[in-house]
């Protein structure tokens, strides 16, 4: 089974995604707890996400965990882009624990 991503981690992600045409494929797939890090977070109460490159046709990143999950098997493009979306991504998390905190006092 799926645990649900927190809705303003949710929101936030998509809110990127939408923000540049770059990002148009980012998109959320929910994983069965277990298939990622995130999973045992979740289950315990925190907001998580793992971030990854998911094959439709797979349900699941196209090498992980076989023999040919290599740098070789890496798209340096791909890669240079989600590292882009993930600064943008943590920059969000950052001002979020900021206004949280904000409101805490």
């Amino acid at each position: 089974f799926a645990l649900p991503i927190a809705p303003w981690l949710r929101q936030l992600i998509d809110g990127l995604a939408a923000s540049e045409p770059r990002f148009a494929q980012v998109a959320v797939h929910e994983m069965d707890v277990g298939a990622t890090d995130a999973g045992p977070f979740q289950a315990e109460g925190y907001d998580a996400v793992c971030i990854g490159r998911v094959d439709r046709s797979l349900g699941s990143p196209r090498h992980y965990h076989h023999r040919s999950d290599t740098a070789d098997n890496l798209d340096m493009d791909q890669v240079l882009e989600a590292v882009d979306f993930l600064e943008l991504l943590v920059g969000g998390i950052v001002e979020r624990r900021r206004e949280v905190s904000r409101d805490r006092v």
